[in-house]
């Protein structure tokens, strides 16, 4: 067997945090939660941060704490579909707010088959102290209450700093509290699975649970019934239903019923349009916190529709909306801004509007980006050397170095050997040189090149091939491994075979080796 150490030399002592790796991006103190604004991606998607204004990201975490005002983030997207792997870049501009937390995701249209990316802004988080820790909420949800298995899913949905963003967790925690007939769970998990966040789309079990909640008397479950059968997914289309269900949740008080009901009259749906109607509907919806209803007022004060034109109502109407989560209210806002109409002009104000809309799908808003002067590249932050252009990169990415220590176990021949080595990190192949720490001079060295096929962060399998020569004995080497990356600390651990070529140069030596190793690094 190959020489090594009786007893081992080190030990690796490794304390794990539960939850998700955090990452800075601005140089100071730390700052309240309710300074800062977090933009949050999800482990279960192949699609990570690689940089923000202009500086590479150190670290793949999963949650990143960012200053107010405007970003720009490069994000890369890792995927296999339709048997063929995906690797894209793209940029995007938003503007941060603080106390919000920005949930980063890639959303397809299978209309156009084109995919984007979009940030949703559920809003800000609630003022710490203001719910039920999440650790008592676990343990309820554990000893059987569906209403702290709902308060900790939405925890969960939201991408809150405390527990991070995992929609399949959610989905778990409200399937378990739709179990127990809980009609928030049920609400929940059929919106999941309508959108297909956290859960396979399932447009027909969202409908089959919108239903049940809409027979037990849940009028916001029966206008989300009333959408779904409008536009014939998970049901047959019937619009005559549809108005039916939207008629009477608007009468039991339902913004949302209310303004998918002053869409069909504005529309004209079974007849001429009733802008009247119309006006009166959104009103009704706008005033009941629904805001969408008040971009849709606003666009028809704006063109004079079913009242009097008054751009600066409609300016009040699409802040309002903007201001309650409608990415198309803020885009509209913007182009009042842009024109001067009903306010007063403002570009500068009116890009802000758009990137908002635009990050969160508007396609006007994002035409409107296009059309309008570039704004300036943000600059790095003092001390930083590297600027990227808006021209993503190709071909071999390095993105570190990383400095290892492991140990590793043959488990043909007992035996231990720690080892210490320098990683060259890049996409989609790396190189790897290591020092074996045997007692012996010259020490034995190793080559590898390990490739990446894939990465679902923050997991990072690889394949390794290379030699390690233990003078004057070459030794090839074969490696399957996964890297879990926790910010700039990485844990691996992977199994080797190697087989000396001439073992008769060095009879200690065994001819073959099954190696089974456990490290962990530091990312530079």
């Amino acid at each position: 067997m190959r020489g090594w150490f009786g007893t081992p030399v080190m030990s690796l002592g490794i304390a794990l945090l539960v939850g998700c790796a955090t990452e800075r991006v601005y140089v100071g103190p730390p700052r309240p939660r309710g300074e800062v604004a977090w933009l949050v991606t999800n482990a279960s998607r192949p699609l990570f941060i690689e940089g923000i204004d202009g500086k590479r990201s150190s670290s793949t975490a999963e949650r990143y704490e960012l200053p107010p005002g405007q970003h720009s983030v490069m994000v890369r997207l890792l995927a296999v579909r339709a048997a063929s792997r995906i690797d894209e870049r793209a940029w995007l501009v938003f503007d941060a707010e603080p106390g919000h937390t920005y949930r980063l995701r890639d959303v397809e249209d299978a209309a156009s088959a084109t995919r984007g990316l979009v940030i949703d802004d559920p809003g800000p988080e609630p003022p710490s102290g203001a719910v039920v820790p999440a650790g008592a909420l676990q343990r309820g949800c554990q000893a059987g209450s569906a209403d702290s298995c709902v308060q900790l899913g939405a925890i969960y949905e939201h991408g809150g700093t405390e527990l991070g963003w995992d929609e399949s967790r959610a989905a778990q925690l409200y399937r378990q509290a739709c179990a127990a007939d809980h009609s928030a769970g049920c609400f929940r998990l059929a919106s999941l699975h309508e959108a297909g966040h956290g859960v396979a789309r399932n447009e027909a079990v969202a409908a089959d649970l919108f239903q049940h909640l809409c027979e037990a008397g849940e009028a916001r479950a029966c206008t989300r019934l009333g959408l779904l059968i409008q536009e014939g997914r998970g049901r047959p289309k019937d619009e005559r239903r549809a108005q039916g269900l939207y008629e009477s949740t608007c009468h039991a008080g339902d913004p949302a019923g209310c303004y998918r009901l002053g869409g069909l009259a504005r529309d004209g749906a079974g007849g001429s349009a009733d802008y009247d109607r119309a006006v009166e509907l959104f009103k009704k919806a706008c005033d009941g916190g629904e805001p969408q209803g008040c971009t849709e007022l606003g666009l028809l004060r704006e063109y004079g529709l079913g009242g009097e034109q008054d751009e600066h109502q409609a300016a009040v109407l699409y802040d309002k909306a903007c201001s309650g989560g409608s990415a198309m209210g803020c885009a509209n806002l913007g182009t009042l801004y842009q024109g001067g109409l009903g306010v007063p002009r403002n570009e500068a104000l009116a890009l802000a509007l758009w990137r908002k809309g635009c990050s969160r799908g508007v396609a006007s808003a994002c035409k409107s980006l296009e059309r309008a002067p570039a704004p300036p590249a943000p600059a790095p932050e003092p001390g930083t050397k590297e600027k990227w252009s808006q021209v993503p990169p190709v071909g071999l990415q390095v993105r570190g170095v990383q400095v290892s220590a492991r140990g590793e176990w043959d488990l043909l021949h007992p035996g231990f050997l720690p080892v210490v080595s320098a990683e060259l990190l890049a996409d989609p192949f790396s190189g790897v040189a290591a020092v074996i720490l045997q007692g012996s001079f010259p020490p034995p060295l190793r080559l590898e090149a390990r490739f990446h096929p894939f990465q679902w962060v923050p997991v990072r399998p690889y394949l390794g091939f290379g030699a390690s020569v233990f003078f004057p004995v070459l030794a090839a080497r074969a490696a399957l491994g996964v890297d879990v990356q926790i910010s700039q600390f990485h844990l691996f651990t992977d199994f080797a075979l190697e087989h000396f070529f001439d073992p008769a140069l060095s009879p200690e030596y065994e001819p073959d080796a099954a190696l089974l190793s456990f490290g962990a690094g530091w990312r530079f």
